[in-house]
C-alpha cells in the first residue's frame, strides 16, 4: 500500500508522539533538577525568657525531595556565610540538622552563633544527588542585623583615650575641712534616700549619737519599745 505526502506526514508525526510518551513513562514524568529553597528565616534563641547566643533557622523548599545516600552527615550538607561589621564573612556550620516528619519541605537548623540578616544559607547539591556537585543558595531572614549581633555577642571597649574627657579632680575648699558643713550635707544625703523621712532618720542620727555615748544597746537601739 502506498502511502500520499498527507498520509505519510501523519504517520510519522504520530510516531514522534508515541515515542516522546514512551520516554515520558520510562522516566516516570519526574523533575531531576534539585528543588530550590523557598525561604529561610533564622530567630535567636530564648530560653526562659533569657537570650542565648544560638540561633534556630527554618527552611522551606518549594517542593517535596528525598535524601541522597551521600554517607555524609546531614548537617555537614548545610552552611551558613555570614557578613561581619568589618566587611570580613563567617563561616558558620550547623550543629544540628533535622527534616520535619510531618512536612518533607520543612528542615530546622541549628547553630552556636547569631545569624544576621543577609547571611547566606548554602546547602550542597549532594543532598539530592550523590554524584552532584556545587550547591543552592537563598538569602537568610533575621530577627538582628549585623549591628545587633556585634552588640549582643561582643564585649566592646573603647580603643582611643581622646573618647573620654581629661578627669577632672576638684579642688579642696575650707568646707570640706568644716565638720558641721559636711555633717549637714550628710543628713541632706540620708533625708533624700529611700525611707530618709525625718522620724527614720532622726533614729538613726539618735542611735548614732547614743552609740558614741555608749549608752545604747545593740539590741534595742533603733526599736520601738515595748508598750
Amino acid at each position: 500500500m502506498r502511502l500520499g505526502n498527507a498520509g505519510l506526514g501523519l504517520w510519522v508525526g504520530g510516531a514522534v508522539a508515541a515515542t516522546l510518551a514512551l520516554a515520558g513513562c520510562s522516566s516516570g514524568g519526574e523533575d531531576l533538577s534539585p528543588p530550590k529553597i523557598a525561604s529561610v528565616v533564622a530567630e535567636r534563641d530564648v530560653v526562659d525568657g533569657k537570650a542565648k547566643l544560638t540561633s534556630t533557622i527554618i527552611v522551606k523548599f518549594d517542593r517535596d525531595w528525598e535524601l541522597a545516600d551521600t554517607n555524609l552527615p546531614f548537617p555537614s550538607l548545610f552552611e551558613i556565610k555570614a557578613p561581619q561589621a568589618d566587611g570580613s564573612t563567617k563561616r558558620i556550620l550547623m550543629r544540628t540538622a533535622e527534616r520535619s516528619e510531618t512536612n518533607s519541605r520543612l528542615v530546622t537548623l541549628t547553630v552556636n552563633d547569631l545569624v544576621p540578616e543577609g547571611a547566606t544559607l548554602l546547602m550542597q547539591k549532594k543532598a539530592f544527588d550523590r554524584k552532584a556537585s556545587g550547591t543552592i543558595s537563598q538569602e537568610i531572614a533575621s530577627d538582628l542585623d549585623e549591628a545587633s549581633v556585634v552588640l549582643a555577642s561582643q564585649a566592646l571597649a573603647v580603643g582611643n583615650d581622646v573618647f573620654y574627657d581629661a578627669p577632672v579632680t576638684a579642688p579642696v575648699t575650707d568646707a570640706d575641712r568644716d565638720a558641721a558643713v559636711q555633717r549637714g550635707l550628710l543628713e541632706a544625703h540620708m533625708r533624700a534616700r529611700p525611707g530618709g523621712g525625718s522620724e527614720s532618720l532622726g533614729r538613726r542620727w539618735q542611735c548614732s549619737t547614743a552609740y558614741r555615748r555608749r549608752s545604747c544597746l545593740r539590741r534595742s537601739c533603733g526599736r520601738p519599745s515595748p508598750a
